[in-house]
């Protein structure tokens, strides 16, 4: 995580929901029966490329008709024919209702039928098309149609959009929260930036100069980002909150004056936005957004009973809990970007050394996934079978993910140490890359003068452990990618653990005192053939990628993931009994590496 984890006050839940309502993006209901809607369907928004902001002139759009009058609107809504239709919605809020609904040249609007005042309805109806017309006057471009629900409670609580169907409250629809949703739907936005920047600017103010204040301080670009972490009073104080919004709008009012409304609607991600808005705005700290910026920008929140929040983004939803080590917008922002830029890393290592297993990783990385952060537990761990991730630190995301993509489906147990080391293996890459650890260089003489100045009654141990850890320095900086120059490479140093392990087994005693692997993954069948602890019957995480990586190297790693895969055994899959293997492993270390041990 980049930044540390703060603490959110004990929740007043109700006194925050208003505020919530001027959240950005939740997730919405599922469609309606067009039949019973009465609403046309339409494509989404354009998906070009956002446009490179220079000093080129924009190409003008196309021009909008005239926005109707206020007295139009009155006149065409007075005369409209009031109908009935049946609404169903499924999904994780199943309901059916009927309602009564008028049709409209922009729009059409639903009341659910208990709450239904033809009066009402039609003022309903004057006030959201009131609102599509100053939308339409602002930005020169004509909505699309429509559906608009005015229903007694929607599920989270806040005003839901999906496609082209916007759901709302009375409560919501007067106060203007639903606005967001509806201007969303009506220009088919595709991130929620865009439909707090458009409401913002259709509706809001401008506030530059009190932007150029806050990001001309120290380094804040991430609330530029206009996630809805940082649109979120549940998960942002009250600054960042107003901060956000402010930005959306500049921003939005930014691409809308300069390249034109078409650049906005394909605009999605506001990282391709933010360098060109803050030289325009003349803001002299440089404001960049990490990668994967443009797929987090689709990220939506939503309340939950059991949860402080839940974050949808995609196929995976993430459970925040308020004790949770990483409440904090900029963290969670950064923790999702870097985690999406991350998996690409992995699965193309996976499609590039085991070709064979890519597909079903891919598949399964597109399933349903569920993400929980908790705070209690001291190990984070996976259920394959429900594809869920429950994590204790957020740099195990990657190895846990890995656990997911590629499960043996028989949950053979003699597997463990491959599970394990699958796992380590096809994750060092990502989790060097997005979670890097700088402690290995820097602290690693004051680590080691800590045995050094150990006491008599602990020397022993000690003088072990020094001369382990000095073997593991001594190979890593071997082993070392010397492009790896602004992190310490992770992959390197747990390998060389683990070599230094096997070839350290039975010279020096083990003890507890190791880097953080010194939980055993011990094998079922190292135990079952006799082995001692010095045979490999303990392996740590990073003895087993030492094994594992010498038999894919011997038999090829597309093989090797693939006997995994089916549940095989390396004396099933490849006639060599797991003390052999042992054996060979470390016979081929002490070869290599043997002379970088230093036993003195």
């Amino acid at each position: 995580m980049r930044s540390s984890a703060a603490r959110v006050r004990p929740l007043r839940l109700m006194a925050f929901l208003l505020a919530i309502l001027m959240l950005c993006g939740c997730t919405a209901p599922a469609q309606p029966d067009p039949e019973s809607s009465g609403a046309p369907q339409s494509s989404a928004a354009d998906g070009t490329e956002a446009p490179d902001h220079g000093n080129e002139t924009p190409a003008p759009e196309t021009a909008a008709e005239p926005v109707i009058s206020a007295e139009a609107i009155a006149a065409a809504v007075g005369a409209a024919a009031v109908s009935t239709g049946r609404y169903v919605r499924e999904g994780d809020h199943s309901a059916m209702y009927s309602t009564h609904f008028l049709s409209l040249e922009p729009f059409t609007i639903h009341e659910e039928n208990k709450l239904y005042d033809e009066a009402h309805l039609r003022s309903a109806a004057q006030a959201v098309w009131t609102d599509l017309a100053a939308a339409e006057a602002a930005v020169g471009a004509k909505p699309e149609p429509i559906s608009v629900f005015l229903v007694n409670q929607t599920p989270e609580g806040l005003p839901a959009q999906e496609d082209r169907q916007v759901y709302c409250t009375a409560a919501d629809l007067e106060s203007g929260a639903y606005r967001e949703a509806l201007l969303a739907a009506a220009y088919g936005l595709g991130s929620g930036w865009q439909a707090v920047g458009l409401t913002e600017y259709v509706f809001g103010e401008e506030d530059d100069e009190s932007l150029k204040a806050y990001y001309a301080g120290e380094s804040r670009a991430l609330t530029a980002s206009c996630s809805a972490v940082h649109l979120s009073p549940l998960l942002a104080d009250e600054a960042t909150v107003r901060t956000a919004r402010a930005t959306a709008r500049s921003m939005a009012a930014f691409v809308i004056e300069t390249d034109g409304f078409s650049a906005f609607r394909a605009a999605a991600d506001p990282g391709a936005v933010l360098p060109a808005w803050a030289e325009r705005l003349g803001i002299a700290a440089p404001l960049t957004l990490p990668e994967k910026s443009g797929a987090v920008a689709r990220l939506k929140l939503e309340l939950d009973k059991d949860a402080l929040c839940v974050l949808r983004l995609d196929n995976f939803t993430v459970d925040l809990y308020e004790d949770s080590w990483q409440l904090d917008p900029d963290g969670i922002y950064a923790w999702f970007c870097d985690f999406y830029a991350g998996m690409d890393m992995v699965l193309e290592q996976i499609r590039a050394e085991a070709p064979s297993a890519a597909a079903a990783a891919e598949e399964k990385f597109a399933e349903p996934i569920r993400i929980l952060f908790e705070n209690e537990n001291t190990m984070s761990y996976c259920y394959p079978f429900w594809n869920e991730i429950h994590l204790s630190r957020p740099d195990g995301i990657w190895h846990e993910a890995v656990h997911l993509l590629l499960e043996e489906p028989l949950g053979n147990s003699g597997l463990n140490w491959e599970r394990e080391a699958a796992a380590e293996h096809f994750s060092y890459d990502a989790t060097g890359r997005y979670a890097p650890v700088r402690y290995i260089s820097d602290g690693f003489d004051a680590y080691l003068d800590f045995f050094v100045e150990a006491d008599l009654e602990h020397r022993a141990a000690a003088e072990d452990d020094l001369v382990f850890h000095r073997s593991v320095w001594n190979l890593y900086q071997e082993l070392r990618d010397p492009a790896v120059t602004e992190y310490d490479d992770v992959g390197a140093y747990c390998r060389a653990y683990g070599i230094s392990a096997l070839l350290l087994a039975g010279r020096i005693e083990r003890t507890q005192i190791r880097y953080r692997y010194d939980r055993s993954i011990a094998d079922g069948e190292g135990r079952k053939a006799g082995t001692k602890e010095e045979d490999g019957s303990a392996l740590s995480y990073p003895e087993a990628v030492a094994l594992f990586e010498y038999l894919a190297e011997t038999q090829g790693m597309d093989e090797v993931v693939s006997a995994y895969l089916n549940g095989r055994n390396t004396e099933k899959a490849f006639g060599i009994p797991y003390p052999d293997l042992f054996a060979a492993a470390k016979a081929h270390y002490e070869e290599l590496y043997g002379t970088y041990l230093a036993l003195d």
